[in-house]
């Protein structure tokens, strides 16, 4: 790690650069305009420029910082693809569960109000006259973060606490202009296009967080980390592979489907190993964002430490580095850090899954929440037994409204998209939430009180979907709690536990507060429990010894 002073004068000399090279670019622009009129027009150029504000700067984090944002916050994305014009709607293209009208003329496609709301849209989508009123009529619930959000803000708004967010590049939005405090780009150094563009899920993850309309805790700090979490690398593509073989000959014939799976993706790789497009996920780069957060605890006051980490990402448990990614994650764990992630069922004994919505009612009704399009899509309301359905909490990432990575003031609204993606993020906002409400909050306990103080939410047809949050009751929980953490170890292996983490086929259970178990496995293969609920029931089944 680099001395602070030397941080400092690089940060400086950056700072320096940058504004003569403002300056010089407004002297230019400028040449016929008085100078009092030019100083006041560069000076607030210079303040608004990128998201550290004077006053956001952090002297914990100038190694994180490393001076001003690269050009990733300096500009919305430039990706904008022509606009569209299908005949029927079946003309759209599906994303994610919902067909795809951001960039489409949809003003003559005949639909029903249903239909509408089930779009993905955005600024650029054109509407006639009816469908822009029947937006306009829902656009604040589609922002709104429900469940009675806004009382709880009345009451807490995240303030003083620090979540770091490592996702996709980012670019700036007013939803979270200012409190973005520190950013940094990992593994992107030979991808600089990359790098330089926002990106989709990045502005909507922050918006969640933190945005001032959209957001859970709109008052939360974010250290930001864009990790590529990618690699087009032939080396890393052939150690995949064997990863691959490895996790076929571990997987019980059985289980047929999972085996399809695996032998499918080690078929494509295989063939397209010479394509210059094929690539493969890694965890290295998440693993020296969080390894990074680590270091700059262990050495900030306890005031300006991160509290969270939070991505969407489920890491990839085929990557031949998992193993390191997960020796990251216990550390941060056993350093107090809540590591919030898209796989936190390979961590806790819980599942978090996204709950969809009408839009046309009481976003803050618990009675308006469904099961989402995760569960839908795959069963899991249908046919997985109360047991595992009672510990799924059920979080309002569907049918929302966030931030537009292309503009700095749109907003794309996902309709009946899966909104898993957003579970992470929003789990780490209400943990904020409860950091600020009561600071001795653990992770462990904040899931015992979230399953604890959770509504049971019905489907339409009556069909029991699992447990919904429920923000009021969770944060009442908080204050004055006489919790006691448990004594025992965060993860296996360690405090007379016995076990060897990362040794394969070995699995840990840790028995904590009363319903909360924290399981550390590893065990060689990439382990989907909801790739099939076929083979996610079995799987289930056999957890709970119903088999």
């Amino acid at each position: 790690m680099q001395n602070i002073d030397v941080l400092k004068s690089a940060a400086l000399s950056k700072i320096r650069e940058t504004g003569s090279r403002v300056k010089a670019d407004y002297d230019e622009k400028n040449k016929n305009v008085s100078t009092p009129a030019k100083s006041t027009r560069l000076n607030n150029e210079l303040n608004q420029m990128s998201f550290l504000g004077k006053s956001q700067v952090s002297p914990s984090f100038k190694s994180i910082q490393n001076g001003l944002p690269d050009v990733a916050l300096d500009k919305p994305s430039s990706y904008a693809p022509p606009i569209a014009t299908p005949g029927k709607l079946r003309d759209l293209i599906s994303s994610n569960g919902a067909l795809d009208a951001r960039f489409a003329d949809i003003s003559k496609i005949k639909m029903n109000l249903e239909e509408f709301y089930d779009l993905q849209m955005s600024n650029s989508t054109v509407m006639s006259d009816d469908q822009a009123r029947a937006i306009n009529t829902v656009a604040d619930k589609m922002k709104s973060a429900g469940l009675d959000m806004g009382e709880a803000h009345k009451r807490f708004t995240g303030k003083g606490v620090r979540i770091a967010v490592i996702d996709q590049p980012l670019s700036p939005h007013q939803e979270y202009s200012g409190k973005v405090i520190s950013y940094e780009k990992i593994g992107y150094e030979d991808k600089p296009e990359m790098a330089n563009e926002g990106t989709m899920h990045a502005a909507q993850t922050v918006s969640m967080i933190s945005g001032t309309n959209c957001g859970v805790a709109p008052d939360s700090q974010i250290v930001y980390f864009a990790a590529d979490n990618i690699t087009y690398d032939k080396d890393d593509i052939e150690k995949y592979i064997l990863s691959l073989k490895q996790a076929i000959d571990q997987t019980p014939r059985g289980e047929k489907e999972y085996r399809k799976y695996l032998k499918q993706q080690l078929k494509y790789l295989k063939k397209n190993i010479n394509d210059p497009n094929t690539f493969v996920s890694k965890n290295a780069n998440y693993t020296k964002a969080i390894k990074r957060v680590i270091e700059e605890n262990k050495r900030a006051l306890p005031e300006n430490r991160i509290s969270i980490i939070s991505s969407s990402w489920a890491f990839d448990e085929l990557a031949p580095d998992y193993p390191e990614l997960m020796d990251a994650i216990k550390e941060a764990t056993e350093q107090g850090i809540f590591v919030v992630h898209g796989s936190m069922n390979s961590l806790y004994d819980w599942n978090v899954m996204s709950a969809d919505r009408n839009p046309t009612k009481d976003v803050n009704d618990p009675k308006s929440y469904h099961e989402g399009t995760y569960s839908r899509l795959t069963g899991f309301s249908k046919n997985a037994p109360d047991e595992l359905k009672n510990k799924t909490l059920l979080v309002p990432t569907e049918r929302r409204a966030l931030a537009d990575y292309r503009t700095t003031d749109g907003y794309i609204y996902n309709g009946a998209a899966d909104g898993s993606g957003f579970n992470a993020p929003y789990i780490a906002g209400m943990y904020a939430l409860m950091k600020e409400a009561n600071p001795n909050i653990t992770p462990l306990e904040f899931i015992d009180k979230a399953k604890k103080t959770s509504d049971e939410c019905y489907n339409n047809d009556g069909t029991f979907a699992g447990r919904l949050i429920n923000p009021q009751n969770l944060l009442d929980s908080a204050i004055n709690s006489a919790y006691v953490p448990s004594s025992e170890p965060a993860f296996p292996g360690e405090g007379g536990t016995g076990g060897s983490e990362g040794k394969a086929g070995y699995t840990g259970y840790i028995p904590s507060s009363e319903g909360v178990k924290l399981k550390y496995e590893y065990d060689g293969r990439y382990d989907d429990l909801y790739a099939k609920s076929e083979y996610w029931l079995k799987r289930g089944k056999a957890e709970l010894g119903l088999m």
